[in-house]
């Protein structure tokens, strides 16, 4: 099942569905990036989250799903005002299924998605039938160590992200007890995030307060004339402090 945690942190993802099928011009690719992402959106994002914590210094095992939505129009991030349906979604042979509550598919069997992965949709109505290979790499964020314990309001912190692999951008968010929410996003390579006094006075102090760490790639593929993303995140959380 997906992370619920995760999925509010960052915001703010098959069995065939035996109906009426319209078919679409069926297309398939393989590759890594597509450069560039769209500039309009996309019919959706097709996307691999890999997510671990840090607890007391030590790294938890990862804990990897996936995800797919579909649009009726062409979206920047997720809109769930237009979601739609698809007569079927598998990924490496794993069939997805659709869950109501959160307008996409989900893996309900408890497989591990791996790298490379292919994605194969048996589309309907606005939905093109394509099949696609990812093979950009994991995301990786080697100085979880240095992330902070405490973080102090009244002065500013600096984070350090250097070192990340596998990624186009880098976010920081810190959250309060409160689920006040903070945070930044920098192109990766970048060697320091900061968050000023100011940046930080939205957050109440306290001790169950949670800093994470996203990586993420995106990757624009387009069939039959249509944009759709296939973005693979890495999340890294650890439960700190704020005086």
């Amino acid at each position: 099942m997906k992370n619920i945690f995760y999925t509010s942190i960052v915001v703010l993802s098959l069995c065939l569905i035996s109906c009426k099928k319209k078919t679409e011009t069926s297309s398939t690719g393989t590759g890594g990036n597509g450069g560039g992402g769209s500039t309009t959106g996309y019919y959706g994002f097709l996307e691999i989250n890999s997510s671990q914590s840090v607890t007391s210094g030590t790294l938890s095992t990862n804990s990897s799903y996936a995800t797919a939505f579909f649009s009726t129009s062409p979206k920047v991030v997720k809109d769930f005002s237009t979601y739609t349906k698809v007569n079927g979604v598998s990924l490496n042979g794993v069939f997805y299924k659709y869950t109501s509550w959160a307008y996409d598919y989900e893996d309900t069997t408890g497989t591990v998605p791996t790298i490379p992965s292919t994605w194969v949709v048996n589309g309907l109505s606005s939905i093109p039938s394509f099949s696609y290979t990812n093979n950009n790499p994991m995301p990786t964020f080697p100085n979880y160590a240095l992330l902070p314990d405490t973080i102090y309001k009244n002065q500013t912190t600096n984070f350090n992200i250097s070192g990340v692999t596998g990624a186009d951008l880098v976010s920081v968010s810190i959250s309060d007890a409160s689920s006040h929410i903070c945070a930044q996003s920098v192109s990766a390579g970048t060697a320091t995030m900061s968050f000023s006094s100011s940046d930080l006075s939205t957050l109440s102090a306290g001790n169950s307060c949670y800093l994470v760490v996203t990586c993420s790639k995106d990757n624009s593929q387009t069939f039959s004339g249509k944009a759709f993303n296939f973005p693979i995140k890495y999340n890294l959380s650890k439960q700190i402090s704020i005086k």
